[in-house]
């Protein structure tokens, strides 16, 4: 014998209005942060102009200086250099007379 199937008391309920969602406003974009850090080729040359603060090597203004070509070296390494000519300064003076 087959069963039977119950009817349902209620009929098909009306369908609830849905709730409108509210849009998120954006929020605003921060302001860039400047680069303190100097990279690249001309790297010592922005922070010398004070673009920069420092070079990746940690070199600040006050350590670099301009060489007699105008390329922008470390005080330092510019000293360095200066003192290791000063000993084959001689020689490379006689070497050149001799090769006239």
């Amino acid at each position: 014998m087959a069963l039977a199937i119950k009817a349902s008391k209620t009929g098909s309920k009306a369908m609830k209005a849905m709730k409108v969602t509210k849009v998120m406003k954006k929020k605003a974009m921060k302001a860039k942060r400047v680069a303190k850090v100097a990279k690249g080729r001309m790297a010592k040359a922005m922070v010398l102009a004070g673009k920069r603060e420092k070079t990746t090597g940690g070199l600040k203004q006050d350590n670099l200086t301009k060489n007699k070509n105008g390329k922008v070296v470390s005080k330092k390494a510019s000293a360095h250099g200066k003192r290791a000519f000063r000993h084959i300064e001689g020689w490379v003076e006689a070497v050149m007379a001799a090769r006239e």
